[in-house]
C-alpha cells in the first residue's frame, strides 16, 4: 500500500523544495504554483497535491490513531 504524506514547504530551489522536519528535498514540479508555508502530500519525494494546514492536520491525525 503506498501512503502520502503531508508537509510544509520551508525553502525552495529551482524544482525542488525542503520541507520541515524531513532530512530531504522533495521535487514540486507537479505544483507550479507553490509557495513557502504551503502544505503538500508527498509521495516519494513528489510533492503530488497542495492541501490546507486543515486537511494536512486531518491527515496527520488520522495517521497517529491508526499506528502509522
Amino acid at each position: 500500500m503506498c501512503l502520502t504524506m503531508p508537509a510544509q514547504i520551508i525553502q525552495l530551489r529551482d524544482n525542488y523544495a525542503k520541507v520541515k522536519d524531513k532530512d530531504f528535498d522533495v521535487k514540486i514540479s507537479l505544483i507550479p504554483d507553490i509557495r513557502i508555508g504551503d502544505w503538500v502530500l508527498l509521495h516519494a519525494n513528489l510533492a503530488i497535491k497542495k492541501i490546507t494546514q486543515e486537511e494536512a492536520e486531518e491527515i496527520n491525525r488520522l495517521y497517529n490513531n491508526s499506528g502509522y
